[in-house]
């Protein structure tokens, strides 16, 4: 298999996995039930997670690979994977903005339209923990997009990578993990899952979606690195944290179902890697 058809067959595999999510989750009994702002809430989820994965793994790419100038100014291979940031960032802060409502309108139980026809959104958000987490990721989307505009100096893209994180876990934290008698635990396992999580899916896809020339082997070396070590913390903090919402009844709930499938196709995106990693030449580690 050549280099690009393994990056393409990793970056559809990442691809897939987030349509399966959607998938599964618009099947779901909570899916049929909400209807239109249920489809809406599921695919803007689907939206935000991977524009806001592809901003932190192409300013984790940035970070590990740019090779600036003495001023500090990004070298061109490095200066196109920050317009692609540049570009996403816009596309997650407005994801995330239209999430606010699309959020609270779901958890109070009635349509988008009516919630802004009856002026109730202010109290709805102080009552909706999602939507208050969704308006978190909004602001460091914003932050970034600001950010990301002004500077092109290599050292801003560490900085950058504050709003990038805190903007990614904003609303995982906010969800069923934050619930339940082992929420301190599942809380700390659903942080480090969804930056791994994202953190492998956006050096994978910003590789190929950006069209980069490939990388001198060193920094090729650190790149692998980073993502098999991410697309394993993934793997196994997922685990943990399906063993700690499900329980017992992985196989008798669409959680616990969907989460298999996750793992599956994490796992096969994980092998998918190694494979490209093998036909590339690159070895992780020495």
């Amino acid at each position: 298999m050549s280099s690009r058809l393994a990056g393409t067959a990793v970056a559809s595999i990442a691809y897939l996995s987030c349509l399966g999510a959607l998938a599964a989750l618009a099947l779901s009994d909570a899916g049929r039930q909400a209807g239109p702002t249920g489809a809406a809430q599921v695919a803007g989820y689907v939206t935000a997670m991977l524009a806001g994965a592809i901003c932190l793994g192409g300013l984790a790419l940035t970070v590990i690979t740019a090779q600036p100038d003495d001023r500090g100014v990004l070298d061109p291979a490095a200066f196109r994977t920050h317009l692609m940031v540049e570009r996403l960032s816009l596309v997650w802060l407005a994801t995330s903005a239209v999430m606010v409502v699309v959020q609270a309108s779901a958890d109070a139980g009635v349509g988008v339209g009516r919630l802004l026809r009856s002026g109730g959104l202010g109290a709805t958000l102080s009552a909706s923990e999602s939507a208050r987490g969704w308006l978190t990721t909004a602001v460091c989307a914003a932050a970034l997009a600001l950010a990301v505009r002004l500077s092109v100096r290599w050292e801003w893209h560490l900085v950058m990578l504050v709003p990038a994180l805190v903007g990614t876990v904003a609303v995982p934290v906010t969800g069923n993990a934050g619930q339940g008698i082992d929420h301190d635990y599942a809380t700390s396992t659903v942080i480090a899952f969804a930056v791994a999580l994202a953190l492998w899916a956006g050096l994978t896809l910003v590789r190929v979606l950006a069209g980069a020339p490939p990388l001198p082997d060193e920094s090729a070396r650190r790149v692998a690195m980073l993502s098999l070590a991410a697309a394993a913390v993934a793997l196994v903090f997922g685990g943990l944290l399906l063993a700690l919402l499900a329980g017992s009844h992985v196989l008798g709930t669409g959680f616990g179902r969907f989460g298999l499938v996750a793992g599956a196709a994490l796992l096969a995106g994980l092998i998918a890697e190694l494979s490209r990693l093998r036909s590339q030449g690159v070895r992780a580690w020495t």
